[in-house]
């Protein structure tokens, strides 16, 4: 299939605008797919999954309506009960509560055990007390949902960083080497004078992000050099370096198999 095809290729490409054109290729092929056989769940389920990993990395939002269509679509051809899960989410990212609350209902119905459209739900209370209340409720009975720590630590990053740290790194135990999950606890734990807690999450993101995420880094590591913490300031020159000679090492294989 073209879009696993340029799915693949995104891979060895490091050129931004190569990307980014490849990236275009690859959804237009899965919209192509999808219009010469609208029933085929596997071209469905991988669309979606580009298009919410693509909001995912760049924090923008950009496809949510698009995502929203193409869940519609996957209810209307293949009927499937946890598709309404997506809907739930789907009404929610775009803004539409009033439909929000309508699909997480049913979803809750349709898929009883699962804690999304609980969680979805709460979040669309106005009341925050109640909302806060609804949340730290169901992160304590869905401790190994990754996507219900996730979504209730970022939730809470603003109002209550140490909360907002409990629920991520308990994610983290479940999914460690989510890139973006990552990059956000290494800032959030330094930020809250967690630096020596702070180390893993700063070597992981460097190592998965490929080495885009050493600058930040490397200005950990002189944030420590001013705070005089000398030897988390070692612990973290050393990781610095780890991950600089790691990442030429790939990418030298990379040029390599060319």
């Amino acid at each position: 299939m073209l879009g696993k095809a340029h799915k693949a290729l995104s891979k060895t490409i490091e050129d931004e605008k190569e990307l980014e054109l490849n990236r275009e290729k690859m959804l237009d092929n899965y919209r192509k797919a999808l219009k010469l056989d609208p029933k085929y769940t596997p071209a469905y389920e991988a669309f979606l999954k580009e298009l919410m990993s693509l909001d995912e990395e760049s924090q923008e939002m950009k496809h949510t309506r698009e995502s929203l269509n193409l869940i519609m679509d996957m209810l209307k051809h293949l009927k499937q009960k946890e598709y309404y899960i997506l809907l739930c989410e789907a009404y929610f990212d775009n803004n539409f509560i009033r439909q929000t609350k309508k699909a997480c209902v049913k979803s809750m119905k349709k898929n009883p055990d699962d804690p999304i459209g609980m969680m979805t739900l709460a979040f669309t209370l106005s009341d925050r007390k109640k909302r806060d209340e609804k949340l730290i409720e169901i992160g304590s009975k869905y401790s190994n949902s990754f996507k219900t720590q996730y979504k209730i630590g970022l939730y809470f990053r603003e109002k209550s960083p140490e909360r907002a740290i409990l629920y991520l790194m308990n994610a983290s135990k479940i999914q460690p080497e989510h890139l973006r999950l990552n990059e956000i606890l290494s800032r959030l734990l330094l930020t809250n004078n967690k630096e020596k807690e702070a180390y893993t999450y700063f070597l992981r993101t460097c190592l998965l992000s490929d080495g885009v995420f050493l600058t930040e880094f490397k200005n950990a590591l002189g944030f420590l050099r001013r705070k005089k913490k000398i030897d988390l300031a070692v612990k973290y020159n050393r990781g610095v370096k780890k991950c600089f000679q790691t990442i030429k090492k790939k990418k030298a294989k990379q040029r390599n198999k060319k």
